[in-house]
């Protein structure tokens, strides 16, 4: 049925017995993905379909977090109630695909960082040997409790055996199985119904079907990876992290290759779904979250973090600026030290500067607010001046209201509008007023106490400073 295809099965039912923390390891987020999030996702990125999850229950968390990350993948499931072992939860997708014949790609729930060029590779290997089951490998300096890849004298692999069950010359081999295999479904299938439980654990072993394989004279062969880093496993609290910085230096060389400008590579960190335009500039220190997108020759200075937000062409986001749930047009410059807070707009070439917060806020086509300013639920026009220390005064203690700044308008420095309030379109605001009504347009609005100069006050208070002293022992202080 699915003759050009090669369908997809994740081993997810575990039971994270080794990692000692209070969730599933496979909901542990890496860049903003789980661990599993990563294994579906990157089998769909290699062509894989179907895909079938195993999991411990269809309602239960790893489903649930699959189905939230990946909507967009057409999955099936199976259930392994009971964890009896890798053999009998392959097992489990019999019935799944029941009407599949063609390749099927095997892979653990907890290896993230397999990319999806090395899955296709893996399957390109099996096709080239007509073997009957492929599985990767690796040569790794630490095998730890990877299961050992034995071979024959002629360098064939004979057998791959568990851990758990090696001798100690068999430890000391460094090739490991990486628990990732193509196989032929059907025949996998047949051999899978064969296995017997191990005496120790009555678990069903995946791996005990390569010698019963071979000593029914099929090929069984070993891709081994370059880089074996790509499977590694996360069983405990340092391989999560190992992983998790494969994964990052994985997504940075991903959009180097896409023309990605990245000063500092290794000090920019860079979640699963953000998306980078052509030649943009990313300078240390910078965190990009979230489904967060940067148009084409962008450049974000070091220590930016943008959150769920979309950055324009041509745009500049100087040092240590923070951007979340914002929408910024092109040419738009931003920072240095600004704050966007969730439901900022800024049209094409605005420019809010340093110490500047805006929240739920509009700002028009070539407006600016360079300095020391809050706006918050205000829409501001084209054109527009703020000046620095203007505050839009949104809320009164109990209900939030809007500020509305027409086109062409000039704020004086040190404004207060207290909303809500509209400032008509080419109107002036002097500095230092507090506007509580509307300013008509074209008007000069001026809200503020009188200047009053007192002449000579200064040398009549130090007078009186130098007088007698007081009962106290003290100067007259009196103003």
């Amino acid at each position: 049925m699915y003759a050009e295809r090669i369908a997809g099965i994740v081993l997810a039912a575990g039971q994270s017995t080794r990692f000692k923390a209070g969730q599933q390891k496979l909901l542990f987020s890496l860049l903003g993905r789980s661990v599993i999030g990563w294994v579906v996702h990157r089998c769909q990125q290699a062509g894989v379909d179907p895909i079938v999850v195993v999991v411990a229950d269809v309602d239960g968390p790893v489903a649930q977090r699959v189905r939230q990350e990946v909507p967009d993948v057409s999955l099936r499931w199976a259930v392994q109630a009971v964890p009896r072992g890798t053999g009998d939860a392959v097992l489990q997708v019999r019935s799944v695909l029941e009407d599949y014949r063609g390749p099927v790609l095997i892979m653990n729930g907890d290896t993230p960082a397999v990319r999806p060029e090395t899955i296709q590779a893996l399957r390109a290997a099996h096709q080239r040997a007509g073997a009957a089951l492929t599985l990767a490998t690796a040569v790794l300096a630490d095998p730890a409790a990877y299961g050992r890849v034995l071979r024959d004298e002629h360098g064939h692999i004979r057998a791959v055996r568990e851990w758990t069950e090696c001798d100690p010359a068999e430890r000391a081999i460094p090739e490991v199985n990486l628990g990732v295999y193509v196989a032929d479904w059907s025949r996998l299938v047949a051999y899978l119904e064969r296995l017997m439980p191990h005496p120790d654990k009555g678990e069903y072993y995946l791996t005990d079907v390569v010698a019963q394989m071979i000593a029914d004279g099929r090929t069984v062969v070993g891709y081994r990876l370059q880089d074996p880093s790509e499977a590694l496993g996360v069983n405990t609290w340092e391989e999560l992290h190992t992983v998790q910085d494969v994964l990052a230096r994985q997504v940075v060389r991903g959009w180097i290759r896409q023309g990605v400008h990245f000063l500092a590579p290794d000090r920019v960190w860079l979640s699963a779904d953000v998306v980078l335009g052509a030649d943009v500039v990313v300078y240390p220190d910078v965190v990009l979250e979230g489904s967060t997108v940067i148009g084409d020759r962008t450049v974000l200075y070091p220590g930016v973090r943008i959150r769920d937000s979309r950055v324009g062409s041509d745009a500049v986001v100087w040092d240590h600026s923070v951007i979340e749930g914002s929408l910024i047009g092109d040419r738009c410059q931003v920072g240095p030290m600004a704050r966007l807070r969730p439901g900022t707009v800024l049209e094409a070439e605005a420019r809010i500067g340093n110490f500047v917060e805006v929240k739920n806020s509009r700002i028009g086509t070539g407006s600016k607010a360079l300095h020391l300013t809050y706006l918050g639920d205000a829409t501001v026009g084209r054109n527009v001046n703020v000046g620095a220390g203007t505050i839009t005064c949104n809320y009164d203690g109990v209900e939030k209201h809007p500020t509305v700044i027409e086109d062409d308008v000039f704020i004086g420095s040190d404004s207060q509008l207290v909303a809500p309030v509209r400032v008509g379109r080419g109107a002036y605001v002097a500095a230092g007023s507090t506007i509580t009504r509307d300013v008509p347009p074209d008007s000069l609005a001026i809200a503020r106490a009188r200047q009053e100069n007192k002449e000579g006050w200064l040398a009549r208070r130090r007078r009186r400073a130098q007088g007698p002293l007081t009962s106290s022992g003290e100067g007259n202080e009196n103003l």
